[in-house]
């Protein structure tokens, strides 16, 4: 025939093609070429296509309908136990699932949002820490001061005290030897008044 050069898949759409172009028509009671038929058959035999299918269609939801009914009757215990006993637990754990979900999403930012402001609590109290230290090594510099001031203010004390000490010795020595002088003055002069009163 003079195709023998033609490749799988363009006999594959050639054959598709020529099934699309096959229609039934009822006028003719027989099938036939669409693209050389009148549009008055085609119309009439998509017509008589569509009341085909829309028999086959009502056919179909009728069985439908019976096979509904036949399962609700078969299933209705369960349905109902399901209504009752298993849906209400069902709808609990999914409406918790939703709650821990969103509390999942709250606590996963909070957890974000945390870590940066760690990060700046953590840097500002490193900074009151280096603060702190500078002013307990200050504190702890003019606490030696004061100590050592304490110390040599104590030390000029007992200086003094010793050396006030001294000198009330030295001022004792010199008022029992003055008088003594004074003493011995006056035993001479008492001594030497006798001889007068004799003469």
């Amino acid at each position: 025939m003079g195709h023998e050069d033609e490749t799988l898949d363009e006999f594959i759409e050639a054959h598709k093609t020529c099934i699309n172009d096959l229609m039934y028509f009822p006028t003719r009671n027989a099938y036939g070429l669409s693209s050389v038929a009148g549009n008055m058959e085609k119309l009439t035999a998509l017509q008589n296509e569509f009341e085909i299918v829309k028999t086959r269609l009502e056919a179909e939801r009728e069985k439908a309908l019976r096979l509904e009914k036949k399962v609700n009757v078969i299933t209705q215990g369960y349905q109902i136990r399901a209504e009752r006993q298993l849906l209400p637990p069902i709808e609990l754990t999914l409406k918790q699932m939703d709650t821990s979900g969103t509390e999942l999403e709250c606590f996963q930012a909070l957890q974000r949002q945390e870590q940066l402001a760690a990060s700046h609590r953590i840097n500002g109290l490193w900074e009151e820490v280096q603060k702190q230290k500078e002013l307990e090594q200050t504190l702890q510099r003019r606490y030696g001061d004061l100590v050592a001031e304490l110390e040599r203010i104590h030390q000029l004390i007992i200086n003094h005290r010793a050396l006030a000490i001294q000198q009330e010795e030295i001022a004792a020595k010199n008022r029992a030897f003055e008088l003594a002088q004074a003493a011995a003055k006056q035993a001479a002069i008492l001594n030497s008044e006798p001889l007068s009163l004799c003469l």
